[in-house]
């Protein structure tokens, strides 16, 4: 569920909720990443699978919790007899100072963008709370989506106090909130159609605008980017034995020949080589 307008504060910090998500997840998430100010909460309340975080697979099963956060690569595989059910939040994060204090309440959160464990403290609960408010849309009801979402980062905190995994926390961020979203999903799921153009009118920017922003929040050209969506879509297709002519008309190659050397430029192998080691 996207289009929303929940925000919230906690300390010097701003909170924007830009989708909130409960799905069954059928099929592979190709491997991407976030931009400087978003994190994404994944829970998983049934079901199995596992997701690839920076090359390394962790199983996934029911009550499992992880976030992502800013430049951590990572693909969710569902596994196909118990195929995992998801409730996911993406929140974009904005703060004036260079760095969070040490003594805020978020500062755990901030410094950590990938964690990953078991649930100790219900958030089913809260995620059900969550799904009722935008279910049933009554009087206030964005006012308690802010304090149940609040409170839903407040335990995720508390869930990190036994372990994390922590990266250093990354500087004021400046990206617009709708244009992050915009540019994620559309390396997501266009990447066999998305061109320069076409994100450039979507995010409201020239051309060269858009290239200096991919460059300024990714490190990477728009090709670049690209390139790197339709190589992650390719392995998993070719892990589904799809044939390479196939796939390469799937990811908006003109041609065979097209697909197979960017392949190979990208992997250091052609298709057919990897999908023979497959096999």
């Amino acid at each position: 569920m996207k289009d929303l307008c929940i925000e919230f504060k906690i300390d010097d910090v701003k909170f924007v909720v830009t989708s909130i998500s409960n799905k069954l997840i059928t099929s592979t998430y190709p491997k991407h990443c976030h931009s400087k100010n978003s994190y994404e909460i994944h829970y998983i309340p049934s079901g199995y699978g596992s997701v690839i975080v920076d090359d390394i697979s962790y199983e996934i099963g029911p009550n499992t919790l992880y976030t992502t956060g800013p430049g951590v690569f990572h693909e969710q595989i569902p596994n196909q007899d118990e195929p995992m059910s998801e409730y996911g939040i993406n929140f974009d994060v904005f703060f004036k100072s260079e760095k969070v204090k040490k003594s805020s309440a978020v500062h755990t959160f901030l410094s950590n963008t990938f964690w990953l464990g078991q649930d100790n403290q219900n958030l089913i609960i809260i995620f059900k709370q969550i799904f009722e408010e935008l279910s049933n849309r009554f009087t206030g009801y964005t006012y308690n989506l802010e304090a149940l979402c609040k409170m839903l980062l407040i335990l995720i905190i508390r869930n990190y106090e036994d372990s994390s995994r922590s990266f250093s926390i990354l500087p004021e961020f400046s990206l617009n909130t709708a244009r992050n979203l915009i540019i994620e999903n559309a390396f997501l799921y266009d990447y066999s159609s998305i061109t320069l153009d076409l994100l450039s009118e979507r995010i409201g920017l020239s051309k060269r605008q858009t290239e200096r922003l991919l460059k300024e929040q990714y490190g990477k050209t728009f090709l670049q980017k690209r390139t790197e969506a339709r190589m992650s879509a390719a392995i998993i297709l070719l892990e589904a034995k799809k044939p390479i002519r196939e796939i390469a008309e799937i990811l908006g190659y003109s041609s065979c020949e097209h697909f197979s050397n960017s392949f190979k430029q990208f992997y250091g192998s052609s298709p057919k080589n990897y999908a023979k080691g497959i096999n």
